[in-house]
Formats: structure tokens, sequence, C-alpha cells
């Protein structure tokens, strides 16, 4: 085996005559992929022996290249059946390893795609996140976001500082309860009337409830609600959240109710 070479180096391909030795190995090469077979040729040129031994790298069925074996020498070497043996399990190897190689760059090329999405998608979200929390802080009813306990996810400017009188760093993560508590300790607050104004589903008690409070505001304005409370639900008919929302009466409309 010590006669057969891989390679060639860039000065040994710089002779005319080891350009033809390449254009012949890749000829061999070629038969071998197209054939998937191993092909052996032998030519000669100014009395010396070339001999080429393409041998298609199989992985799982499929062709991932091409090992091509030279030989330049007098006499041309016959292949026995133990070198044939071992060539069969060297070239298993390469098909192998070179497999492994060229998945682990697809893999690779996945990642670098899937971060480019993941990056833009965050973008995305981000973006709609500062919309949604620009149109949120800017409605003017207060509202409130609340889990299935009762505690308190968001609430947007109108119902933290000018309702409640507090930042909503202070509220969030809360309980509703105690947030009522915190109210009622500053300020008077009535409840003028609570009913169940729908039911969300025939199978469900699930409701949307309102009442109307009165009550002296963040700034020390007396004012009257609306505070409608909408359950957000899932495909199994669970609360997963609730949505408040707190209204603001003229008196015309609650000179009946008061």
């Amino acid at each position: 085996m010590e006669f057969w070479r891989l390679s060639l180096s860039p000065a040994t391909l710089a002779a005319q005559q080891n350009k033809t030795i390449v254009e012949e190995a890749m000829q061999t090469a070629n038969n071998a992929w197209d054939e998937n077979t191993i092909e052996l040729q032998t030519t000669t040129t100014n009395d010396s022996i070339h001999t080429y031994v393409a041998l298609p790298l199989m992985y799982n069925g499929y062709a991932t290249g091409v090992l091509v074996l030279v030989r330049i020498g007098n006499p041309a070497m016959a292949f026995s059946v133990t070198i044939w043996s071992v060539l069969t399990v060297f070239t298993s190897l390469i098909a192998s390893t070179c497999a492994n190689m060229q998945l682990i760059a697809r893999l690779q090329q996945h990642l670098e795609r899937m971060d480019e999405l993941l990056e833009q998608y965050t973008q995305q979200l981000k973006h709609s996140r500062d919309v949604l929390r620009t149109v949120f802080d800017n409605v003017p009813n207060g509202l409130v976001l609340l889990d299935a306990q009762e505690r308190l996810l968001a609430a947007n400017t109108t119902f933290c500082q000018q309702i409640i009188g507090q930042h909503p760093r202070e509220l969030v993560g809360r309980p509703y309860a105690t947030i009522w508590s915190l109210f009622r300790q500053r300020t008077d607050v009535h409840i003028a009337m609570q009913e169940t104004l729908l039911t969300v589903s025939p199978e469900s008690d699930r409701s949307v409830t309102m009442k109307q409070v009165h009550c002296t505001d963040g700034i020390g304005q007396q004012r009257w609600f609306e505070v409608t409370r909408h359950p957000i639900i899932d495909d199994t008919n669970t609360i997963m959240q609730y949505l408040e929302r707190w209204r603001e009466i003229i008196d015309m409309q609650i000179k009946n109710w008061a």
C-alpha cells in the first residue's frame, strides 16, 4: 500500500504529465460516481503505467463522494482480496466521516438561519409589544389585566395614575383585593350597582359583570365609573385571565342611578 498516494503536491501537479494524471483521475471518479460502483483504470504514458482506483463513498445507500487512489510506476499492480476488503472498510469509514461533516455543516446553516429568524421574530414581537403598550396606555378608559387568581398582570396609565393614584410598579403582581383595600384607605369608594350582564356560553356560568363605582380619583376629583369585567377563557372553557375596563360615566347618565 505504500505505493499508493491519495494526493499530489502542487509542485508535482505543475508538470504537464501530472495534469494529465489529474484529468484521468477525475474521469475515473466521474465514472465511479455515475455508475455507483468501483472503477479501475490503467493507462500508459511515456512508458509509465498509471493506475487509478475510484471508490464511491456510500452512506445509507447514497453516494456522498468518490475516493481516488493513484499509483504511478511499473508494473501495474493487481489487488488481492485482502486489499479489496481493507479498501472497502476504509472507504466506509471515510464515507461516514464525510456524511457526518456534511450533516454538521447543514445543521450549522440551519442554526444560523434559525438565529436570524428568531432575531427577526424577536424584533417584530418587540415592535408589536411597544405599539400595543402605546395604545394600551393612551386609551382614555382604565384597563386592568388580571390572572385567573385575580392578581394584577398589567394596568394602563389611566387606571394606575389617574384612578388609583399609584405608579404601575406598585400595583403589578399584587392581588386585586389588596389594590381595592389600598384604594379604599385613600378615598371613599361607593359601589352603586353591580349586576351580571352576559353569560359567556350556555354550558358555563362564566359571566361578564358590571358595577358602577363612585370615588375620588388619583387627582382628587369626584368621578363615576362603569367597571366591566370580561373573563378570557380557553378552549376548555376555563378562565385564564380577566380584562377589566373602567369607563367614566357623565352626570346625565348616572342621575337616575344615584
